[in-house]
């Protein structure tokens, strides 16, 4: 039964950032002038896009999961960090819609005005952390009120699966930054981020995880995510220059404009 519940919350949370999504419209008209880019550089970046999902998926969600299931802690440690990342993704839907609402806006700015541009950034990104701040405090809270009502089971993991949510919320604040990486084509920037938390994932996990079940996938998590978030911080800040913004017609964001 745990299993269909956790994938019927899996379920639900992706139904309502479709919803969310397809209501999203953009409000900056598309440039018909501009040159239509080559399939090869289209492709291309679609790929090495698909890449980075990719690694998020397998690795950044999910690497825990397999080492938990040889740990002291077993499919009892599976289940709590499957909870965990489920409450975390139902309270990370509003963020992740403005994100995706925001991108062609930050795509169109870049192409044109970098002052302007600059201006989008610090007011959005003043805006995305006192959203997320407000969600870090409400997500940490769900936990606790909804465990002894809907997962008595769980009760005696609370505190880790509160640890777990507050640490997935709060380092998903720097996807942000990875956001307008994306709508400026400068997403590539982002491989030695993600190749440098993979191998923070992958050692942890083996190092700790297998031996220490649940508090060991703790610390490995709560490494991985600080370890990623630091680095695409740093990520924008070197590949982000401050004078003119230029971007391609070929960015993943205004594919998406088109689209929308």
């Amino acid at each position: 039964m745990e299993p269909t519940r956790a994938l019927l919350v899996e379920a639900g949370a992706l139904a309502v950032t479709a919803a969310l999504l397809f209501r999203a419209r953009a409000r900056t008209s598309l440039d018909v002038s501009a040159t239509p880019p080559e399939r090869r550089a289209v492709f291309a970046s679609i790929y090495s896009v698909g890449m980075l999902a990719l690694l998020d998926v397998v690795v950044f969600r999910r690497l825990e999961v397999y080492f938990l299931e040889r740990s002291p802690d077993g499919l009892a440690g599976v289940a709590v960090l499957g909870l965990s990342l489920q409450i975390a993704t139902v309270a990370l839907l509003v963020p992740t819609a403005l994100l995706e609402a925001w991108q062609p806006r930050f795509a169109v700015a870049a192409n044109t005005d970098g002052e302007t541009f600059a201006k989008d950034i610090a007011r959005h990104g003043r805006l995305f952390t006192w959203i997320m701040t407000a969600i870090v405090v409400v997500g940490a809270l769900v936990p606790l009120i909804a465990i002894p009502i809907a997962f008595p089971q769980y009760l005696p993991w609370t505190g880790y699966i509160v640890a777990l949510v507050a640490i997935r919320i709060a380092c998903a604040g720097a996807g942000f930054f990875s956001s307008v990486m994306y709508a400026t084509g400068r997403h590539r920037a982002l491989y030695p981020p993600a190749v440098v938390s993979a191998l923070v994932a992958i050692v942890g996990n083996a190092l700790l995880t297998s031996h220490l079940g649940l508090r060991g996938a703790l610390i490995a998590y709560g490494l991985t995510q600080v370890t990623l978030a630091g680095l695409t911080v740093i990520a924008f800040r070197r590949s982000t220059p401050r004078q003119t913004y230029r971007v391609e017609f070929t960015d993943l964001a205004r594919l998406q404009e088109t689209v929308s």
